[in-house]
């Protein structure tokens, strides 16, 4: 795979074509590789496998790194960036913490007899209380400094999918999101213990559909 090729300069200067970089075979202590090298003046520059390693990881199980803290994390080698990403999964997250959580309306959805203009009102309040909710979370997929947990956090919110399409609370939603933050991490029993009980996920499946002798099958399904 392609792992190496460099991603832009701080600068903002566009990278070289593609076409202008050489393909050389390489191995490092991750396996092999595809390097991409470019002929420079008299001689070759040939990109750093530890360098391409920690880039590859940190876009798998993060969302990227700047070029400033990818090239701090080179020195320390690979298995000390695996340990930093790791070790994000418990604690506190102060950059993530810190983006501002929306002030969520408690909605109160329309009954059968409501009006027309009730029902417009209530479905603004929803799109305005769930567009702030996504502003949020990235805003802080951008500013986590736990970039694997809030990557787990998307994984799971995609496994276990529910959405605001018919789940239509905005609180709800949030409570689930904080839920896969904190368990996404830890036990996949435990975090499925925690699920089966969620709000979102419960009116998602239509559990209040349930009776004894036939119970809902949607959750597990799911799982």
């Amino acid at each position: 795979f392609f792992s190496s090729y460099p991603p832009a300069p701080d600068t903002q200067q566009p990278r070289p074509p593609l076409a202008d970089w050489w393909m050389v075979r390489g191995r490092s202590s991750h396996g092999a590789h595809i390097f991409l090298t470019r002929p420079v003046d008299d001689g070759l520059v040939t990109v750093d496998p530890v360098r391409s390693d920690i880039a590859l990881l940190y876009r798998r199980a993060g969302f990227g790194l700047k070029g400033t803290e990818l090239e701090a994390l080179v020195p320390a080698g690979y298995d000390a960036a695996v340990e930093r990403l790791i070790s994000g999964l418990t604690g506190p997250d102060p950059t993530g913490d810190a983006v501002t959580v929306p002030a969520l309306p408690d909605i109160q959805l329309p009954g059968k007899t409501a009006s027309s203009s009730e029902r417009q009102a209530v479905n603004v309040e929803l799109r305005a209380g769930l567009t702030a909710l996504q502003e949020w979370w990235l805003q802080r997929m951008v500013a986590t400094s736990t970039p694997l947990r809030e990557k787990l956090t998307l994984f799971w919110h995609g496994h276990f999918a529910t959405g605001a399409s018919k789940v239509r609370d905005p609180k709800l939603m949030y409570l689930q999101n904080q839920l896969f933050r904190t368990h996404g991490g830890g036990s996949f029993e435990a975090l499925t213990q925690a699920v089966a009980k969620d709000g979102a996920m419960m009116f998602w499946l239509d559990t209040e559909t349930d009776k004894r002798a036939h119970p809902n099958e949607n959750f597990a399904r799911e799982l």
